[in-house]
């Protein structure tokens, strides 16, 4: 549901007073009570496992998103050693996408691991968090009431990664194509005109 994965995204925005790129992330992130943010390499060292178990165990290279019963948190894990950097703030974005989302609740999976929920499940809570991820940290409003035409200004003021910044910039021309505009909405032109 892109439609919910935008509106989700563009509430956190609003509800954490968002008014400058790049998001503190990991800040708004740690804000909720329920959530823990770990690296891979933490991960390694507490469990005495290789890096390569850890990508292994949580199903990605990039991260992912698992929740303890036990505990009854959710725990945000993710690889302290990619390249470029920038892609670790779109990966925390993506699992973060997940958590407000609450795909967690549309299974009784405590993992949204490839093999453990269905194909369809997989990609649709997939594309729903990378919506989510890419209106939240890059919104395409804010990219075109900025005037902001090339790969490398969104690069410079959003601080996302070469990829980031061509899926946006294509999105947007494709959108366009279709007739969709991209106005930044009332509730967020007081935070965000100050960015634009």
């Amino acid at each position: 549901n892109f439609k919910k994965a935008k509106k989700v995204a563009f509430d956190t925005l609003l509800k954490h007073q968002i008014s400058n790129f790049p998001i503190d992330i990991k800040k708004i992130i740690k804000s909720y009570p329920d959530i823990k943010i770990i690296t891979y390499s933490e991960m390694a060292e507490k469990n005495g496992v290789s890096f390569e178990d850890i990508i292994m165990a949580n199903g990605s290279e990039d991260g992912a998103l698992n929740y303890s019963r036990k505990r009854q948190k959710f725990f945000i894990a993710y690889n302290d050693q990619m390249v470029p950097k920038e892609r670790v703030y779109w990966t925390l974005a993506h699992e973060f996408g997940h958590y407000l989302l609450k795909h967690h609740l549309k299974t009784d999976k405590v993992s949204l691991l490839r093999n453990t929920i269905t194909i369809k499940e997989h990609e649709v809570f997939e594309r729903e968090a990378n919506f989510f991820a890419r209106y939240f940290i890059v919104p395409p409003e804010v990219v075109v009431e900025s005037g902001l035409t090339d790969h490398s200004q969104i690069m410079e003021h959003f601080k996302v990664s070469f990829k980031t910044s061509i899926n946006t910039l294509n999105f947007i021309k494709s959108s366009l194509e279709k007739g969709f505009s991209f106005i930044i909405p009332n509730r967020l032109k007081p935070l965000l005109n100050k960015f634009v």
